[in-house]
């Protein structure tokens, strides 16, 4: 468990971002950026042991940057000011080669091939998983300027905020050991809840906006041979 409080100072902003002009481009920093940031953190992990394992972590901050321009006063909320964070991974494996009737079924000649159906048990079998949430991202809303049509950034900095972001992957292992080599075959189901979870609004040239997502409900299987 951790509670922090860390202000900042000195960090980098953009030459262009501290002038009144909304189409200034200049590149390079200035060191006139400061800070806060001030949350909690706990931490917990069972690693491996009768079977199973899991990790569990979680956050919750509120991280802040004072406004460096001379017209305007006050703070506006950092990039990374997800505010609660949780990310929860475990697995558990089952080991049936200490079984007796298991044995006999690989034993068979015959009857030993189906224990390469996805659906059979096999020398060790792990199912895991690991959900991850995040709060919405910050970001500065955009206004379309048909005269220049052009993009340019509201005056007011990370007002705005995308959907929060939640994922849950299960993968299910199986194991097969020979005494030359080993064959791993796997089933990755990613992102069970099938979410639209937002990536970024994409700004495009006739004034129009879309959202552009992260990859839905997606499976992956495969073998790996071990030597």
């Amino acid at each position: 468990l951790e509670i922090y409080n860390k202000e900042y100072y000195n960090t980098p902003v953009y030459y262009a971002a501290l002038t009144p002009d909304l189409f200034d481009s200049r590149m390079g920093f200035d060191d006139v950026g400061r800070g806060n940031s001030k949350g909690i953190e706990f931490f917990l992990q069972k690693k491996y042991s009768n079977n199973w394992y899991t990790t569990l972590s979680y956050s919750n901050s509120r991280s802040l940057s004072e406004d460096p321009r001379e017209w305007k006063n006050g703070s506006y909320a950092r990039t990374y000011d997800y505010g609660q964070v949780l990310t929860f991974v475990g697995g558990y494996k089952l080991r049936f080669r200490k079984y007796n009737w298991y044995n006999a079924l690989r034993a068979d000649r015959v009857l030993k091939n189906l224990l390469y159906l996805p659906i059979m048990p096999s020398d060790i079998l792990e199912i895991s998983f690991r959900y991850s949430y995040l709060g919405g991202r910050p970001h500065t809303k955009r206004h379309y300027e048909p005269t220049y049509r052009r993009w340019s950034y509201d005056d007011d900095w990370n007002t705005e905020r995308y959907n929060y972001y939640s994922r849950l992957d299960i993968m299910i292992l199986r194991r097969f050991n020979f005494n030359k080599i080993n064959i791993i075959t796997f089933i990755d189901l990613q992102n069970i809840f099938n979410r639209s979870n937002e990536w970024e609004k994409m700004y495009l040239e006739d004034g129009t906006t879309e959202m552009a997502h992260q990859y839905k409900r997606l499976t992956i299987g495969g073998i790996i041979i071990e030597f």
